[in-house]
């Protein structure tokens, strides 16, 4: 307890004097090899805390509202105001939090097309019915929703169904190594496939992609899109 406490005040003060920077990682769409848009992931370079040290203690602080609101921020701005971001877009791991004023601000501070900023939600999002109504109004609006670590909590299909997802990433656990494992092969194939069926069409993106064999695979069973260190890994944009 008193270890949590004590990351806990640290990244307070971290976020007060702005040592927390965004980096993106790339995504990849298939079959083209292009950057299609980016992941931006926050990271507290002055410390030795990797985001899964820090962010479940910011949840339960309720300091994600503050880092949610700075990456909005600064994905936004980076979309406007870089030229080599134009027809691309960043997605944005959010909470219940960001569907509020974060976004709203973000989005009118800069004036960006609202599909240019899509928004991840993982599997274990605490869903309710207002929850899952603020979830539909931001999608009306034109944001793609994304599901991301799928495979990894408590999802199912009616719950996918209710959120209006457009794409889901299938966890890395799934990805590492699927070319030589039968049952994540069935599992990748079957889960792509039946996205793919669905009305309308839900766009898979595989992550942790880290090899040719992998990109190989996940290619040939369908995959829209690939994250992973194979096609880059996070880091500043300009």
């Amino acid at each position: 307890m008193q270890h949590q406490e004590d990351i806990e005040n640290k990244l307070r003060s971290a976020i007060a004097h702005n040592e927390l920077i965004v980096h993106y990682q790339p995504i990849i769409r298939i079959p083209c090899q292009k950057v299609a848009g980016y992941e931006a992931l926050i990271r507290w370079p002055d410390s030795n805390y990797t985001p899964s040290d820090f962010l479940p203690i910011a949840k339960q602080s309720g300091l994600i509202s503050d880092i949610t609101r700075k990456v909005m921020f600064d994905a936004a701005h980076k979309l406007k105001s870089l030229p080599q971001l134009k027809g691309k877009w960043i997605s944005v791991n959010v909470s219940s939090c960001g569907f509020d004023g974060p976004l709203a601000a973000a989005v009118r501070g800069h004036q960006i097309q609202p599909h240019r900023l899509a928004l991840e939600i993982t599997e274990d999002t605490q869903m309710n019915a207002e929850l899952l109504h603020r979830i539909e109004g931001v999608r009306r609006i034109g944001h793609p929703i994304r599901l991301d670590d799928y495979g990894t909590g408590r999802s199912n299909l009616a719950w996918l169904q209710k959120l209006g997802a457009d794409a889901i990433k299938i966890d890395r656990q799934f990805i590492q190594g699927v070319d030589e494992n039968a049952n994540k092969q069935a599992i990748v194939r079957s889960t792509i496939e039946l996205m793919h069926s669905l009305r309308p069409h839900i766009e898979v993106i595989c992550e942790g992609v880290e090899s040719d064999d992998e990109l190989q695979f996940v290619s040939a069973a369908g995959a829209d899109y690939i994250q992973g260190w194979l096609s880059g890994r996070p880091g500043p944009l300009p």
